[in-house]
């Protein structure tokens, strides 16, 4: 966790949620993790778009993807649906499991 200072007093911040083990206030055996998104790169021929990916996007949660420009926001989310399939130069490292299912 990051501490910030405010009027002199040392703060901490809380857990970004990407890296929070389960949403707060959840207990975990409701989880359902629909995508599971372990060490994921996507590559476009040899350019890496995306680097080392791992996350749990949980059913009947609302997840954001959120970054600059020509970060890989929309490579991951077309990997998710496999629309990289349809790009002859694309391939992935990594494992998407949807539901469990590879």
């Amino acid at each position: 966790m990051e501490q910030q200072e405010r009027d002199g007093v040392a703060t901490r911040l809380p857990e970004p949620a990407a890296l929070a083990d389960k949403p707060a206030g959840v207990p975990s055996k409701h989880l359902v993790p629909v995508f599971d998104v372990q060490n994921v790169s996507i590559f476009y021929g040899s350019f890496r778009a995306v680097t080392d990916v791992s996350l749990t996007i949980y059913e009947n949660e609302i997840t954001a993807f959120i970054g600059s420009s020509g970060s890989g926001k929309s490579t991951v989310l077309r990997a998710f649906n496999r629309m990289n399939d349809l790009v002859p130069s694309a391939h992935m490292d990594g494992v998407i499991d949807y539901r469990g299912e590879s």
